[in-house]
């Protein structure tokens, strides 16, 4: 997980823009890994327009959600499904520029550098709102997964400061700024077996997380820098808080719990 303000970046048409990016190693053959990526920009007049863009060598498909970009080599294939969450479809527009446009920003043209390879002629896409504002949300999510892997369910909700986003057995809280979460929310965790639920964009100091009935509770030290809690819980609702329960344990995984990744 990181996130990082690149206001910097731009010129002064950008007033303000942090990108949070999440990375999940699944432990699935079929779908071994998802990327979260959430852009959260304000440009200083609401007519600058915004674009979200991914680039790829082959024709990617349409889908209700955004794109699905597929590639294949020595006999092994596989699939990044782009989906965007926000803006949501009806709020905006998609494009998918191929040949010479692919190389063409805002009328001006550029030549790769050698025509003859895959990326000289690949594609670009390009997301925008449809509405004129000064501030957007672009949040995607984008499972990687080989070609007969099943759709992988994702649901998104939001509570005050935070989205928070459900998947195979994870779920992921965000700040919805971009910047640190200071103060108390609630987290509902649907029942079945345990969930293991990442808290990105934490203040440094304790924080704690204690269910509704009071079974399970546990304090943990979110250090600065990493900015993140984790915790392994049943289903139920949750408050989590930037204070340590007095005499609950500090949250352990077991030595071998991390999933190793393939080389």
């Amino acid at each position: 997980y990181f996130s990082v303000d690149l206001k910097s970046a731009y010129s002064s048409k950008i007033q303000d823009y942090v990108r949070t990016f999440c990375f999940l190693n699944l432990n699935n053959p079929q779908t071994p890994a998802v990327l979260i990526v959430l852009d959260n920009m304000t440009t200083a007049r609401p007519e600058f327009k915004k674009y979200w863009q991914v680039n790829t060598l082959n024709q990617p498909e349409k889908t209700t959600d955004g794109v699905i970009l597929k590639n294949s080599a020595l006999g092994m294939s596989g699939k990044v499904n782009v989906r965007m969450l926000l803006p949501k479809p009806n709020e905006r527009q998609m494009e998918i520029l191929g040949g010479e446009d692919a190389y063409s920003v805002f009328g001006q043209k550029f030549t790769p550098p050698d025509v003859t390879k895959p990326e000289g002629k690949g594609y670009r896409v390009m997301f925008s709102p449809r509405t004129a504002q000064a501030g957007d949300v672009f949040l995607t999510v984008m499972p990687m997964t080989d070609d007969a892997a099943p759709e992988l369910p994702v649901t998104l909700s939001e509570a005050p400061g935070i989205f928070v986003l459900a998947l195979a057995d994870r779920m992921v809280v965000l700040s919805k700024s971009g910047k640190l979460i200071e103060k108390s929310f609630q987290v509902n965790v649907a029942s079945g077996k345990d969930c293991q639920l990442l808290l990105a964009g934490l203040t440094p100091g304790a924080w704690s997380i204690r269910s509704q009935d009071g079974k399970t509770q546990f304090n943990a030290k979110v250090e600065a820098g990493k900015n993140t809690a984790f915790f392994l819980v049943p289903g139920g609702s949750y408050t989590v808080q930037p204070e340590a329960i007095s005499g609950a344990p500090e949250f352990q995984v077991a030595q071998d719990f991390m999933p190793v990744l393939n080389k």
